[in-house]
Formats: structure tokens, sequence, C-alpha cells
């Protein structure tokens, strides 16, 4: 994922987050979760989901 700009009011931090990749494996890793301005939209959206 890339993200060109961000403007958030916040961030949380969550290390410790298994992830099951397509292959079956798994890893570990650190998940951020930002807290969007008031005035940004989220342009991301998952290919599956409307």
């Amino acid at each position: 994922m890339t993200i060109d700009d961000l403007t958030a009011v916040g961030l949380s931090v969550t290390n410790g987050v298994t992830v099951r990749l397509s292959d079956g494996t798994t890893v570990t890793t650190t998940q951020y979760t930002f807290t969007p301005a008031a005035d940004q939209q989220p342009h991301a959206r998952h290919p599956h989901r409307p």
C-alpha cells in the first residue's frame, strides 16, 4: 500500500498482530490505525466490498 497524502488526528499502534497470507503462512507485524481528520474521506476500498 502507498499513501500519497494523509491528514490524521490520531494514530494507534498495535504490536504483535498476526496476519495469514494467501499461501497459508503467517507473519507477525505491527498494525497502524489512523483516525482521519474530519475533512478527509477514505479513497482506498477493498476490491470485494462496495
